[in-house]
């Protein structure tokens, strides 16, 4: 019989109060050992999946079609049992740590890190075996969301089904929600009875299966008490940081505007840098240590066996311990001195870093769709008058061999008829009526072709040609490169491409040409790729990504940008482009920055960031 859970929460609060220290720093210290041993080997092991199924780099498409290969499920396997093994060693040093306190012989945090890796093996091995037998249990629910989409969206273009909303899609999204919550429902259920598995595996030392099984023996008939702790961490995990981040950005916002002087502003920025580093910090150490102590807890209160086996612990070597300094004024008075030179330098570094002007160009995508209807000559018109430095269309091949500008591969979406356009020719193409969906002022408008685009666009507004193949590609390359030179706009144009081979087919024909790879989701380092341009979806363009790729001489385009935070965002974060619905709204942005103070910008910059 269990007890209350105030009980055990009292229980846990007394163990952290006694071996706090230990825990802590035996954290970073097994932190620092695994970014130097650990992280290395697991990169090495993804990579040489990847280069085994013959890529240097998976992205959108490719990552899908390298995980339901043999090479990739043995990739998620091998390195998700190496990541899972990580984590299980992790908690590993902290339960030896915990299980001699409660021992009453403390251990030393350099044994409880040798001692835990000397153990390596059979613990990787469990974590093998969880993350084999997730995907084992998740891999039905995944295939029938797989198959609900095959059955029922897959008969015109995606966008026409996120666009539109038929109830068709919502009868496809109720069923795979109902899939995937009782795939989760599942798994969380596989896992809650094997995770006691890691402490058993510590103190009892049996092999991996035995473990396995005394987890799931001593959890039955107390599962919604296992649950409910580790719902609960995980809820406090996913729910305090962003309210401390809000928090924070609060203070922010509330200090750095009463600020005036320069040197008190450099001293409080970098105090609140440095208050943002130790918060997260704090976190995810806070994190970490609970869960051990939670799975602790657990364990010892469901297995009968566990108080004999924990006082069965003979401890030979000496503890280590932290000495802690006393404190009087003098130390105070030094440590705040060395905390606010720090906090200058810290602040110093951070505002020389701002960019008192935004380097940032606007594109309007896929014409311009706010203001007309998407890749025609209306929407382009509009978006020359509201001055955008580009526009970006889509491109494919008709049956008939031209180049027509439309995104989807059918009609459905942008006209109500569902004519593929690789089926169809450009005369039946452009019998349909683009414009009227959108708004009856643009009654009449048509699919235009490449280079009815290209004659609108001339000496006016540079334009972004984006490759579409649907599978389909007879001489889409060729011809746009024919098209391009036929109206001498080499000098007004980039060619971009999710397709790596199609980009690489254009730097084949013309090499001088700017190219660009559009990507939403990627695996692997993008810097690596030959091309001149990285249009990516803004989930990736973080600061560190778009520096980084800035020095290897690629340029940043972020999509697709449509609301003033996100523009903001980007802008502080200095991508080179903004790919919008709306460039007027970027635009009015762009010109309310240039008002901005030295204060407003690291406000922004400082939130762009976080």
């Amino acid at each position: 019989m269990t007890l209350p859970n105030r009980s055990m929460l009292g229980e846990i609060l007394q163990t952290l109060k006694r071996c706090w220290r230990s825990l802590v720093l035996a954290d970073v210290v097994f932190k620092v050992a695994a970014a130097v041993i650990i992280t290395p080997i697991v990169a090495l092991a993804f990579r040489t999946f990847v280069a085994t199924s013959g890529r240097d780099l998976l992205a959108d498409e490719d990552i899908l079609r390298f995980l339901l290969s043999p090479i990739g499920l043995a990739c998620l396997i091998v390195v998700g049992g190496l990541v899972i093994g990580a984590v299980v060693l992790e908690q590993a040093v902290l339960l030896r740590i915990v299980w001699a306190s409660e021992a009453g012989r403390p251990l030393g945090i350099r044994e409880a890190v040798v001692t835990t890796l000397a153990d390596t093996l059979p613990t990787v091995k469990l974590g093998g075996l969880l993350a084999a037998s997730v995907l084992l249990v998740a891999a039905p629910y995944v295939a029938g969301v797989g198959l609900l989409y095959w059955m029922l969206l897959t008969g015109h273009d995606i966008n026409y089904y996120l666009a539109d909303k038929p109830p068709v899609f919502w009868v496809a999204v109720v069923l795979a929600g109902v899939v995937l919550a009782a795939g989760g429902l599942v798994v969380a259920w596989w896992l809650v009875v094997r995770v006691l598995s890691i402490p058993i595996l510590v103190v009892r030392r049996p092999g991996v299966r035995e473990a396995i099984a005394r987890s799931r023996q001593v959890t039955r008939g107390h599962l919604r008490m296992v649950a409910e702790w580790l719902g609960g961490w995980l809820a406090a995990v996913f729910l305090i940081p962003p309210l401390m981040l809000a928090g924070y950005l609060l203070v922010c916002g509330w200090l750095v505007h009463r600020i005036e002087s320069l040197p008190l502003l450099t001293v409080t920025v970098g105090a609140l840098l440095a208050l943002h580093i130790a918060l997260n910090v704090l976190l995810n150490l806070a994190a970490v240590v609970g869960f051990a102590l939670i799975v602790w807890k657990l364990w010892k209160r469901l297995d009968n066996e566990s108080a004999e086996i924990i006082e069965q612990r003979d401890t030979t070597t000496p503890a280590t311990r932290t000495a802690l300094a006393t404190w009087n004024r003098r130390r105070v008075a030094a440590a705040a001195a060395v905390a606010v030179l720090l906090a200058a330098v810290v602040g110093a570094t951070s505002l020389a870093g701002l960019e008192l002007n935004d380097n940032v160009q606007t594109i309007a995508h896929r014409g311009g769709a706010t203001y007309g209807p998407e890749n025609s000559l209306a929407a382009i018109r509009q978006a020359i008058a509201d001055r955008a430095d580009w526009v970006e269309i889509d491109v494919q091949e008709t049956s008939d061999g031209e180049v027509a500008v439309v995104h989807d591969r059918d009609l459905k979406r942008v006209a109500g008829e569902a004519v593929n356009i690789n089926e169809s020719t450009l005369a039946e193409l452009q019998s349909y009526d683009i414009g009227s969906p959108v708004d009856t002022k643009f009654a009449g408008e048509r699919v235009p072709t490449l280079a009815d685009v290209l004659k609108l666009a001339k000496g006016k507004v540079g334009v972004v040609v984006e490759l579409k193949h649907y599978g389909h590609n007879s001489r889409l390359e060729e011809r746009v490169v024919e098209i391009i030179e036929d109206h001498e706009m080499e000098h007004q144009i980039m060619v971009i491409s999710l397709d790596r081979a199609s980009i690489a087919k254009i730097r084949k024909l013309r090499p001088d040409w700017p190219v660009g790879l559009l990507t939403a989701v990627a695996i692997g380092d993008l810097t690596k790729v030959d091309a001149d341009l990285l249009a990516v979806n803004m989930e990736i363009a973080t600061s560190a990504f778009i520096a980084r790729s800035q020095v290897t001489g690629h340029k940043v385009a972020a999509w697709t940008v449509n609301d003033r935070g996100s523009m903001n965002r980007m802008i502080s974060r200095n991508v080179d482009y903004v790919i919008t619905d709306d460039v007027p709204l970027a635009t009015e942005v762009i010109a309310e920055r240039a008002d901005m103070s030295l204060v407003q910008r690291w406000v922004s910059s400082l939130a762009a960031n976080l």
